[in-house]
């Protein structure tokens, strides 16, 4: 299940965040910072496909002798807390984004697999795997685990709008002069339903909409095999399509 919204401006509350240095790999070169809403979005879209494509780079294929070789040539293993410490870019953002590359690109690379089995063996052509995430192809976009209240927590503020605040923190001594330490990112989206119990938020930043994967209602779970209400979304379990989106259809 998920309810999709618009997602209608991005402001900051708090610091100022962190996105890293001027020369990435330079801790004495100038320190950059997120100044609007539209620099953080594209900033925290960034570090989750850089750390989405760290995990796909450890994926394989086989090569023309058929053994089995990294499909991006060197594998990235850094887990997060190393790439943090290497990669100036991704101290500040926050862990329940940072994390949700983990499961995605998994569910994503083994969904494929399991599909190019199935067609191999009635006949049918199997498709490509999945590849690296690009900005060109795939847009800006992050996900942000919800985790019972830690974090991408709705609020409603009236009829049709609301507010997902999204907080992080940067690394001690990071903030600017005057400035605390955490960051509040406010999503501000224009909702035409009350928004259900959910687990996570997928933002599309390039086409400014946000998901929410809402947790299964009874009424679904217990629903007769075969039988559909007309009023109910039939959304695939988040994340399971190749290519990262998740979709919904009208059933009934």
């Amino acid at each position: 299940m998920s309810q999709k919204v618009v997602l209608e401006r991005v402001t900051l509350d708090g610091a100022k965040p962190f996105t890293g240095y001027a020369d990435r790999h330079d801790p004495e070169s100038e320190r950059l910072y997120a100044r609007s809403g539209g620099q953080a979005m594209d900033w925290l879209c960034d570090a989750w496909r850089y750390r989405f494509n760290q995990l796909r780079s450890n994926r394989c294929k086989y090569g023309k002798d058929k053994t089995l070789v990294p499909i991006g040539g060197e594998p990235d293993t850094r887990s997060v807390s190393r790439s943090r410490s290497e990669c100036s870019w991704l101290a500040a953002v926050p862990s329940l984004i940072l994390e949700s590359p983990t499961r995605i690109e998994r569910v994503e690379w083994f969904t494929a697999v399991q599909r190019r089995k199935t067609l191999l063996g009635k006949r049918l052509k199997p498709g490509r795997m999945p590849r690296f995430k690009s900005y060109k192809r795939d847009g800006q976009r992050f996900v942000c685990w919800h985790n019972g209240g830690r974090n991408a927590v709705y609020r409603q503020v009236n009829r049709n709008h609301g507010i997902i605040t999204i907080t992080g923190q940067n690394p001690k001594g990071m903030s600017l002069p005057g400035e605390p330490l955490r960051y509040r990112i406010l999503l501000h989206v224009r909702v035409s339903q009350p928004i259900r119990e959910y687990t996570a938020i997928q933002v599309d930043w390039t086409n400014r909409t946000v998901v929410f994967n809402n947790t299964p209602s009874p009424s679904s779970m217990s629903r007769p095999a075969g039988r559909s209400a007309s009023t109910v979304d039939a959304c695939t379990p988040p994340p399971t399509p190749t290519d990262g989106s998740w979709t919904c259809r009208k059933t009934g």
